[in-house]
């Protein structure tokens, strides 16, 4: 198959097996270069030796803050990114089990915690502790803002907003919080 890849570079994360070394193998074939990112770095070699074209591995642990910024910085002239770095739990919010948030990366955890946060607010908005309520919001508002968990189905640009708005009301001791929704 020709799909017009040939000559570009393609960043893939979790390259050292499963979907991640098939989608290696696979843009290889189609002629791009090619940058592997994984945890193990004798793995990566191993996938590297098996393509016949230009790869760089990088040993980089993702969950890690700071490592994704160090791989755009590293490789600025990336034209295609396969995400598929696979420490994360699939499923929706309400099938997450306390042991997969905790085993989850931080930026991940850091999200969960941020809807924490907001339910903690209303929880504070509901007692009329103003000053506990815009702390949990200004947490739920920092910690949202950085992350974007497509698979687990929050409308994070919408959720934002509706803390914003909270914050906004609280602000002006108005602690009746509107009903969130994701």
């Amino acid at each position: 198959m020709n799909l017009g890849l040939q000559g570009k570079t393609a960043l893939i994360t979790g390259a050292s097996a499963g979907i991640g070394r098939a989608t290696a193998r696979e843009l290889a074939a189609e002629g791009c270069r090619l940058v592997l990112a994984a945890r193990t770095q004798n793995r990566l070699d191993a996938v590297a030796a098996e393509l016949a074209v230009e790869t760089q591995t990088v040993a980089v642990d993702l969950s890690q803050r700071g490592a994704a910024d160090m791989l755009a910085e590293r490789f600025p002239d990336i034209d295609i990114l396969v995400n598929n770095a696979g420490a994360i739990p699939g499923g929706s919010l309400p099938e997450v089990s306390e042991d997969e948030w905790r085993a989850a990366p931080e930026p991940e955890r850091d999200f969960l915690q941020g809807l924490v946060h907001v339910a903690v607010a209303w929880y504070q908005a509901g007692r009329g502790n103003h000053p506990g309520c815009e702390r949990q919001l200004e947490k739920a508002d920092r910690r949202l803002q950085a992350y974007r968990p497509e698979h687990r189905g929050v409308d994070v640009d919408d959720l934002l907003r509706q803390v914003r708005a909270a914050r906004r009301r609280a602000a002006r001791n108005d602690l009746a919080l509107r009903r969130v929704t994701l």
